[in-house]
C-alpha cells in the first residue's frame, strides 16, 4: 500500500474504507479497535512466529472461516 507513517487509528479507518483485513504485530493497540467496524478485520500475529508459520497459519484460518467471522472481528496467531 506504501502508506508510511500513519497511526494506528487511520491504518484502521484506511482498512475499514478499503473493506481489507488488517495483519498486525501491534495486538495491544488493534484488539481494542477490531468490533468497531464491519467493514474490516483484524489479524493480530506474534512475534515469535516465524515468516512461514504466518503464511501457514493465515492461510489456514482464512480458509477456515466466513468473511463474516473475519470482518468485525479481531484474531490472534501465536505458537502454541
Amino acid at each position: 500500500m506504501k502508506k508510511e507513517g500513519l497511526s494506528d487509528e487511520e491504518v484502521y479507518r484506511l482498512g475499514a474504507k478499503e473493506k481489507r483485513l488488517i495483519v498486525t504485530f501491534n495486538k495491544k493497540h488493534f484488539e481494542q479497535m477490531a468490533p468497531k467496524n464491519k467493514n474490516t478485520g483484524i489479524i493480530a500475529v506474534s512475534t515469535n512466529v516465524s515468516d512461514e508459520q504466518i503464511d501457514k497459519k493465515i492461510v489456514s484460518l482464512l480458509s477456515r472461516l466466513h468473511k463474516l467471522q473475519l470482518y468485525g472481528n479481531f484474531h490472534y496467531i501465536a505458537l502454541p
